[in-house]
């Protein structure tokens, strides 16, 4: 069996669609056709249940793609491992966030320091995060803990409270402390739209008994911002977004936002490093843990963040 049969079932399995995948692959279709069936008459059962314009997994092809990944990524590890101990330094590491935000002060500091260096980042929600990891196609993620994804470890490195987020022109502004019920009647922003993070903070609201009503959603921080600042809305945001070495933009909007604590409990994210159990790294990506741990202790002293590595 060729190596390529498994990198092309693998695609099949993941786009369910042979065009697609021939796209990726950047092979004609009716040659990723022959290879699949060949790849069937091997195993000896079919892996697929086709329809008139659709490909997917059936039961065998299921188990089958688990054993497969394994197989490539031991494939992927035995390469880089090659390279990395031939004296060729990749300079690079693969980190998955679901927000920008959790990196980007990291980075700042991180990157002049590293000039060499190569980061290259994915925004990324629960499912696309374990199978980044489980495929090497990260090294890191820095996320909250994935759950259901035996194959990964996680270390939890922080914990922090949320807070609310208002203009200085807000009749809330002047209060040292809010309640969540307090705000029903509010219109809220959320600049994560597309994370696990949004409805977390829906979560929050709901628990104190209402439906946050939704004035803006998207994922676009200086933009939610501007609305914040302008009257048009309110945020619920980790106590780290009100520090500027996680939000520099502050620079720019902070005379005109107001950071109040919240007296709910249990309003707070965890948030670890993730890996693949016995993955291998490159000396590049195997010193950025720590470098990570040293970045989030020394934020350790902002009130409601407890550093926990």
């Amino acid at each position: 069996m060729e190596l390529n049969y498994l990198v092309y079932f693998r695609t099949v399995a993941k786009t369910q669609h042979i065009s697609q995948a021939a796209q990726q692959l950047h092979i004609t279709q009716p040659a990723l056709s022959r290879a699949i069936s060949r790849l069937e008459e091997t195993v000896g059962t079919p892996l697929f249940e086709r329809g008139p314009n659709s490909i997917r997994l059936n039961h065998a092809g299921r188990l089958f793609l688990r054993r497969v990944e394994q197989i490539l990524s031991e494939y992927d590890d035995a390469i880089r491992e090659a390279s990395d101990n031939s004296g060729v330094e990749t300079g690079s590491v693969k980190l998955v966030a679901p927000t920008l935000e959790l990196v980007s002060g990291f980075l700042r500091q991180y990157l002049p320091q590293h000039p060499r260096m190569q980061v290259f980042h994915q925004l990324a929600g629960h499912d696309t995060t374990v199978q980044e990891l489980e495929t090497h196609g990260a090294d890191f993620a820095l996320c909250p803990e994935p759950e259901g994804a035996p194959r990964l470890q996680w270390q939890p490195l922080f914990r922090e409270d949320y807070c609310l987020m208002v203009s200085a022109h807000h009749p809330l502004a002047q209060r040292r402390t809010v309640e969540l019920a307090e705000l029903q009647q509010e219109r809220f922003i959320f600049n994560h739209g597309s994370s696990d993070f949004t409805q977390q903070t829906r979560d929050f609201c709901c628990r104190a008994g209402f439906e946050p009503q939704v004035a803006f959603m998207g994922d676009e921080t200086a933009f939610a911002q501007e609305l914040v600042v302008e009257n048009l809305g309110v945020m619920l945001v980790p106590v780290s977004h009100q520090d500027l070495r996680q939000n520099p933009l502050l620079r720019y909007y902070q005379a005109g936002l107001r950071f109040l604590p919240l007296t709910d409990r249990d309003c707070s994210r965890t948030i670890g490093l993730a890996q693949l159990k016995n993955g291998y790294l490159s000396r590049t990506a195997a010193a950025t843990p720590s470098a990570l741990t040293d970045y989030y202790r020394a934020l350790s002293d902002l009130p409601g963040l407890e550093f926990l590595a």
